[in-house]
């Protein structure tokens, strides 16, 4: 197991604890040491007093486990505005929200779609591309997907 898996582990059920959801953990060399960024959300969203209470507990959290071998730098962090969809129950949380998908095989011809979240079942993501098409893409074969902002 990595060290990134071990991370969501551990944090996974320390954030539900506190009534958070781990969106995202990102755990890297960046320079001459190392950087674990954490993205959290909540129902209501992420404040900086959020953050910063997080921030701590999980510093001390990791410090007691120790499995973090050397120099890191923790950052605690709202996915913002076009978090991104990595989870089924992502998609079906967001139904009805504008997302940006990128795939590993085309569908259809294409492998970048831009679309509302239709409906979220049997594995597989509908979306609405225009009025006249609908689309519809397995989640095994989602690259990445994020929430579009929408003005």
């Amino acid at each position: 197991m990595s060290i990134k898996e071990e991370l969501v582990n551990l944090l996974s059920p320390l954030l539900i604890s506190e009534n958070y959801e781990l969106v995202e953990l990102q755990y890297h060399r960046e320079g001459d040491s190392s950087v674990l960024r954490v993205f959290v959300d909540k129902t209501g969203g992420i404040t900086l007093d959020d953050c910063a209470k997080l921030s701590e507990k999980i510093g001390r959290y990791l410090d007691e486990k120790d499995i973090i071998p050397q120099r890191y730098v923790l950052e605690v962090s709202s996915p913002g505005l076009n978090r991104p969809l990595k989870k089924e129950s992502d998609f079906q949380k967001f139904t009805g929200r504008l997302v940006k998908i990128n795939v590993f095989a085309p569908v259809e011809g294409e492998r970048h779609f831009l679309g509302r979240i239709v409906e979220v079942e049997d594995g597989k993501v509908k979306l609405s591309i225009s009025e006249q098409k609908n689309i519809s893409i397995s989640l095994e074969n989602i690259a990445s997907a994020r929430l579009e902002v929408e003005i």
